[in-house]
């Protein structure tokens, strides 16, 4: 079996203290760690480093209107 494992990655000499994050899976980290949450059609979405309401209003809807990627993968077709 063979796997082909890619990275994207980009570095900026900018500091970012900011972190919004939209997911399905939760556990006590994600709420420890995080300024704020938020709940919407079954994804959780959480923040740190972003106090300003309308700020965070526009990460949800963003977060809202981007489509799912945790889709099913097809099934593999490898050789017996």
């Amino acid at each position: 079996m063979g796997h082909v494992n890619s990275v994207l990655m980009a570095i900026s000499k900018c500091p970012n203290p900011t972190v919004f994050q939209k997911t399905l899976s939760v556990n006590d980290f994600y709420f420890a760690e995080s300024d704020g949450s938020y709940r919407l059609n079954g994804w959780k979405m959480f923040w740190y480093g972003i106090s300003d309401f309308d700020e965070i209003q526009r990460c949800v809807e963003h977060a809202h209107h981007r489509p799912a990627t945790l889709i099913d993968a097809a099934p593999s077709q490898e050789a017996a």
